[in-house]
């Protein structure tokens, strides 16, 4: 999978750079994240607040277009069970690699894939009034990948906020007895620099 996104961005940049209608911008925005999980013991995940930011390339065709990002992103989630919570964190660079077509005058709907490279993890268990803080990053797996989909609204050609949810697809926990799983929500504002 890493083999496959190293490649495409290494064929797109260019491509995109070269052509007519290229814009890059800066985007930032909240997530709103949890792990789909499938533990045993596991009783509820709630919704962990977080924050995205980092750069986009968009190329615009006439009806359609692509977008390619490297974003910064704060991930996880709180998982309860009988007794306790765990509070997980992730932080990733992720990387959308988006297809994009024209809705209306100024909406879009873009989706695709995309690729997380995780940065650190770590975990607050909360037993009773026990609170206890652990680096869990040797048991997260080292990438994430995904499908994607929102839309996206143009304002004039220096805006553009989205609505996103990200699924993800692989089991990010290599414990055996554990099954985690990134799915967030993102609300984002680009701005794009001149032309």
């Amino acid at each position: 999978m890493n083999k496959i996104f190293g490649l495409l961005i290494l064929v797109v940049i260019p491509v995109l750079a070269s052509g007519q209608g290229f814009r890059t911008g800066i985007k930032a925005g909240g997530n709103l994240s949890n792990l789909g999980t499938r533990d045993a013991d596991t009783n509820s995940s709630t919704l962990r607040a977080g924050y995205h930011i980092g750069w986009i390339g968009s190329w615009d065709l006439t009806e359609f277009g692509f977008m390619l990002e490297v974003v910064y992103s704060t991930q996880g989630g709180k998982i309860t069970f009988p007794g306790g919570s765990y509070e997980e964190n992730y932080n990733y660079i992720n990387m959308p690699i988006a297809l994009k077509f024209d809705i209306g005058k100024d909406f879009n709907f873009h989706f695709g894939p995309y690729l997380g490279i995780l940065l650190s993890a770590d975990q607050i268990e909360i037993i009773g009034n026990d609170e206890n803080y652990y680096n869990i990053k040797e048991f997260i797996a080292g990438t994430d990948y995904g499908l994607f989909g929102g839309v996206g609204y143009d304002l004039g050609d220096a805006w553009m906020f989205e609505i996103r949810y990200n699924y993800g697809m692989s089991d990010v926990d290599v414990r055996d007895n554990f099954d985690r799983r990134n799915r967030f929500l993102q609300l984002s504002a680009t701005y794009f620099l001149k032309k």
